[in-house]
């Protein structure tokens, strides 16, 4: 199994401090590069079914994130490629849940 992200990448981690610290307006610029970090690990093992959980914890931190910048379409693609693997069922529930709030906000943008 390959060796990923042994800690949390550091983006995600400022994003975490900034917000303790009330610090919202630096919270965006650091939230889009923490979601373009994880999107770029997760479509590395886009294809590595036989990675998991790993595979598919990339994805669902991703759409996570896509979330948090509101990028809901992407959101709902990273989720998509997350329930593709073969996750443990935690995960896959945890995916699906995702997957369902993205779409609720995917409605509501269009509505």
């Amino acid at each position: 199994m390959k060796n990923i992200h042994k800690r949390m990448p550091l983006s995600i981690q400022k994003t975490i401090v900034l917000r303790e610290e009330g610090k919202d307006e630096d919270i965006n610029a650091l939230s889009i590069k923490a979601f373009n970090e994880e999107k770029e690990a997760a479509l590395s093992l886009r294809a590595d079914f036989h990675n998991e959980p790993a595979r598919s914890t990339l994805f669902r931190n991703a759409a996570s994130l896509a979330m948090d910048c509101r990028e809901y379409a992407e959101a709902e693609k990273l989720a998509a490629e997350g329930l593709a693997g073969n996750p443990p069922q935690k995960l896959m529930n945890e995916l699906r849940e995702l997957y369902q709030l993205i779409n609720a906000r995917l409605y509501m943008e269009v509505s």
